[in-house]
């Protein structure tokens, strides 16, 4: 019987050192845990950057094939295409921020070895806050957009609109 309760007591020891043990470890086997989790989400997250690089690239590519396409069927030199998509896009940004346009001018294009650049003088009509709205617009354009030259001046005080000209530069990566 001193046999058995010695050997229980034995087990006994072992046991609760399993338990020190394990309670020592389970600190690091959660940090261990959470590193593993942290490498599996930003596993995850370079893979939905490879796939977004991926389809960037792809719609880039059908973006430049589209622009080939319709300069064949418009017969257009490709910078008389280039420029009077540039003027269609300045167009648009000005309406949609509420600007009446007065007067478009495209002018030469000068290409240099990456880059084509395409000045654009612009008189518009409008608010002060529309105003803000347009060169908002042509920040967020895909292309890169410089405004040169801006002049606001008083237009008709009864409607609180101003006359501004301006001359934008657009930059375009060659295809």
């Amino acid at each position: 019987m001193a046999a058995d309760k010695w050997f229980l007591i034995k087990a006994g020891v072992v046991a609760v050192s399993l338990v020190l043990a394990l309670l020592l470890h389970i600190p690091q086997m959660v940090k261990t845990f959470q590193e593993w989790r942290e490498i599996e989400r930003l596993e995850k997250r370079i893979t939905e950057a490879q796939s977004w690089h991926v389809i960037t690239q792809r719609l880039d590519k059908e973006n430049r094939l589209l622009r080939q396409h319709l300069q064949t069927m418009s017969g257009a030199a490709p910078e008389e295409h280039v420029q009077s998509t540039t003027v269609e896009f300045v167009q648009q940004q000005a309406r949609q921020a509420k600007l009446a346009i007065t007067s478009i001018q495209p002018l030469a294009l000068t290409e240099s070895d990456n880059f084509i650049h395409e000045p654009i003088n612009i008189g518009l009509k409008g608010r002060y806050h529309a105003v803000g709205r347009f060169i908002h617009a042509l920040e967020a354009a895909p292309d890169i957009i410089r405004v040169d030259y801006l002049e606001l001046s008083s237009g008709d005080w009864l409607t609180d609109e101003l006359n501004i000209t301006a001359q934008l530069s657009l930059f375009r990566l060659k295809s």
